[in-house]
C-alpha cells in the first residue's frame, strides 16, 4: 500500500488562508492574498499583491511579502529579479522612493 504524502502547507479555497501542519495539529494564517499560480509573471504578481499597498507603506504602514517554495523554484528571482526583469524589491523601492533614487 502506498503511503499518502501530506503537505506541511495547504492553501485553503478562500485564497487568503494557509494551513500549516505542526507537531500537534494545524495552524491557520490569514493573509491579504496567496498566489500559487505558475502562470502569473512578476508584473502581474506585483500589481495584484504589492502595488496597492505601496501608498500605505508611504504613510507608515507595514507590508510583508513572503515567498515559499522548493529550492530552485524561483523565489529569489521573484524577490530580486534580474536586469531584464526587475523583482518585487526593486519595483517596490522604485514606487516608494521614485525612479531616480533606485536607478542611480
Amino acid at each position: 500500500q502506498k503511503e499518502k504524502l501530506i503537505s506541511a502547507l495547504h492553501v485553503l479555497s478562500d485564497q487568503h488562508t494557509i494551513r500549516v501542519r505542526t507537531k500537534i495539529g494545524y495552524r491557520d494564517f490569514i493573509l491579504d492574498g496567496v498566489s500559487v499560480s505558475e502562470e502569473e509573471d512578476l508584473e502581474e504578481f506585483y500589481k495584484k499583491f504589492v502595488e496597492s499597498r505601496i501608498n500605505g507603506v508611504k504613510l507608515g504602514e507595514k507590508c510583508t511579502v513572503m515567498m515559499y517554495g522548493l529550492i530552485g523554484s524561483g523565489n529569489s528571482h521573484a524577490i530580486f529579479g534580474c536586469p531584464k526583469q526587475p523583482g518585487i524589491v526593486y519595483k517596490a523601492l522604485r514606487d516608494i522612493l521614485g525612479p531616480g533614487d533606485v536607478d542611480g
